[in-house]
């Protein structure tokens, strides 16, 4: 019957989801939660980059002004909302395809 009564009690001393209380955690646990956080933080970036259409950072870049028709600026944007894609990635992107079809061709 004790063994019963020592059971019940470390089974209400757990958290929610049968763990221990933070307190109560060895150093072994609370590694293992930071690996497990880091991992997820490292998903939920790089989906967050992806959703964002960020292309990878260059190591040298350079500023671009741009003049175009009114209807052409229009339809590039409506192209961006539709897409959810930054601008800057967008041009980044066409230029980059253009030298690669052009590569292509030769």
């Amino acid at each position: 019957m004790e063994q019963n009564n020592d059971a019940i009690k470390e089974k209400q001393s757990m958290g929610k989801r049968g763990r221990k209380p933070k307190a109560e955690q060895t150093q072994v646990d609370k590694v293992a939660d930071v690996g497990v956080l880091e991992r997820r933080l490292a998903e939920l970036e790089a989906e967050n980059r992806r959703l964002r259409g960020l292309v990878p950072v260059e190591t040298e870049t350079r500023k671009l002004s741009v003049t175009l028709p009114v209807t052409v600026w229009n339809s590039v944007d409506s192209y961006l909302v539709k897409n959810n894609v930054k601008q800057a990635s967008f041009f980044a992107e066409l230029a980059k395809s253009y030298f690669e079809k052009e590569q292509s061709e030769r």
